[in-house]
């Protein structure tokens, strides 16, 4: 089944193909194809995508205020290390919106009017947020920044651990299991005595649990070749729950195991950081920046701590290492375009100035109707403007206050 979107390994097939360029040439390796899409993916893809104002590549990071700190750096990945907005969080969710000052009136702002837990006055000096006034007590809340993430730099294909199910194990202890205990799977119950046989020990109960939840058939179960005491579960959807009446006899483990295609590639290791991102439209980086424990690899196992893998991690989105991607994080419309400002720095750099003048055309063509699939993703809802800073609104907001 074809797919909308362009992996790696199909942008080198592509600019291969289109640029006739031989498949047994040394001239260009895969990575340095690679290199030269990552590049053009900064100087005109990104660019060109962040001119339509259209809130691509937005994210959002939350950083809890610490006691007589004032100093908090803009996000590393953002893009220009810039920030879109800046946001103080109270302790109830709400947002109020901060006040950006010039860096040269900070003396006139050190004086906080109100509580110390109010945060609302800042300036940018280098790399850094400063809070005004300098010195803050007992902060409460949080900064919440909006950015541009900086999209990961692309890497052949074999590089990422695709996810292929969910694994959650159950430790059987037969000592303390009676006929009537339950495991619940999602909506799916267990009943031992009913549904399973209690055996006469924990493997030989933990095989007939396994063949109750492959007969039941929702998910599937193993318990190790030779058998073992522990029944691991396979699921598809990440917020499946794991239940027992009985916590002594059924021990439900509170790591989250994902099961890949294949095995972990070589550069995703123990106490690496690693990336989790999207396969489908999108491509979007869920969470990022995630330290990997020790010995949690295990051929095509990974396994985690609870709340490290995103709530929006489903089967087929993958794993890998820490600023990696396989998958160009741009709309799945722009990646042919992608492929061919590839193909244009290839050929000139072999000083193919036929094949080059052909490959503009085309990137011009595309250039031309692109802006149709960026601006004004709303397109049947006109967007409402809001002038918030004008004098009868300032009066009226409750989120804006008075410096």
């Amino acid at each position: 089944m074809s797919k909308p979107y362009k992996t790696s390994n199909d942008i080198i097939e592509t600019v291969k193909r289109n640029g006739a360029i031989p498949i047994a040439q040394v001239t260009f390796s895969n990575d340095d194809i690679l290199a030269f899409a990552n590049e053009e993916m900064d100087i005109s893809q990104v660019p060109s995508v962040l001119q339509y104002h259209e809130s691509y590549f937005t994210y959002t990071d939350t950083v809890p205020l610490e006691d007589q700190k004032s100093r908090y750096p803009i996000p590393e990945r953002a893009i220009g290390m810039s920030f879109r907005a800046l946001y103080w969080q109270d302790q109830s969710g709400n947002l109020y919106e901060m006040t950006q000052i010039n860096p040269d009136d900070q003396s006139y702002f050190q004086r906080n009017v109100g509580a110390n837990q109010a945060i609302h006055k800042y300036f940018v000096e280098g790399n850094d947020v400063v809070l005004t006034p300098l010195q803050l007590n007992n902060p409460t809340g949080s900064l919440v920044f909006k950015y541009f993430l900086r999209p990961n730099r692309l890497v052949v294909d074999e590089r990422a651990a695709i996810s292929k199910n969910f694994v959650k194990n159950i430790q059987i202890n037969n000592a303390s299991i009676a006929n009537g205990d339950t495991v619940t799977l999602g909506s799916v119950v267990f009943t031992a005595g009913t549904d399973f046989t209690i055996g006469m020990t924990a493997i030989s109960t933990a095989t007939s649990l396994v063949s109750a939840i492959m007969t039941e058939g929702t998910y599937t179960a193993g318990n190790g070749t030779p058998s073992t005491d522990t029944v691991a579960v396979s699921y598809t959807v990440l917020s499946t729950t794991f239940e027992t009446s009985n916590t002594s006899a059924f021990i439900i483990s509170t790591r989250q195991i994902i099961e890949c295609t294949a095995d972990v590639p070589a550069n995703i290791t123990n106490a690496s950081k690693i990336d989790f991102l999207q396969t489908t439209a999108g491509h979007k980086t869920f969470k990022f920046d995630v330290t990997l424990g020790n010995n949690v690899i295990s051929g095509s196992f990974i396994s985690f701590a609870a709340g490290d893998i995103p709530t929006d991690f489903k089967v087929g989105d993958y794993i890998a290492s820490q600023y990696e991607c396989i998958i160009p994080q741009i709309l799945d419309d722009l990646h042919v375009g992608l492929s061919h400002r590839t193909l244009a720095r290839i050929l000139s750099s072999l000083g193919d100035k036929e094949g080059l003048t052909d490959t503009n055309a085309k990137i011009g063509e595309i250039e031309q109707r692109q802006g149709t699939l960026l601006d004004n993703r709303g397109s049947g809802d006109p967007k409402k403007i809001l002038n918030r800073h004008s004098l009868l609104r300032y009066a009226k907001s409750s989120s804006k206050r008075r410096i």
